[in-house]
């Protein structure tokens, strides 16, 4: 099941599992784009990749958001920016950031911070 709700340059996307035996376990994907259009192409390519790089820790994540800025606008260079603040189910913020020429460009970064930045906390957990 999907959700979507848009205002201005702005657009959020809540997402479940579709699958039954992870619906008690799912990560809220909120998308946010500023100064620049919406794409739904990454909208559907950031929930794809968070939900397989962060399955580990879904028991742990509460909500994720991500967002897109187009940081110079029309002067070029690499100013796409996208960070990504994970909402953790103990009440904590975790945060990361990427800056590149393309929003698609940040993704692979954003994602593999995310998860050094929780691995860590796991392993803590454990012992």
């Amino acid at each position: 099941m999907e959700l979507s709700s848009f205002v201005g340059d702005r657009a959020a996307m809540n997402v479940t599992a579709p699958d039954d035996s992870l619906a008690t376990s799912t990560i809220h994907v909120r998308v946010n784009y500023f100064g620049r259009p919406r794409n739904n192409a990454f909208t559907r390519r950031v929930i794809s990749k968070l939900e397989h790089a962060l399955a580990r820790f879904r028991d742990r994540i509460d909500e994720v958001r991500v967002r897109v800025r187009d940081v110079n606008a029309q002067r070029g260079g690499n100013d796409q920016e996208c960070s990504l603040e994970l909402c953790m189910v103990e009440g904590k913020r975790l945060h990361v950031s990427s800056r590149a020429a393309t929003p698609f460009a940040t993704l692979h970064d954003l994602t593999q911070k995310a998860k050094r930045l929780l691995e860590p906390r796991a392993r803590r957990r454990r012992s």
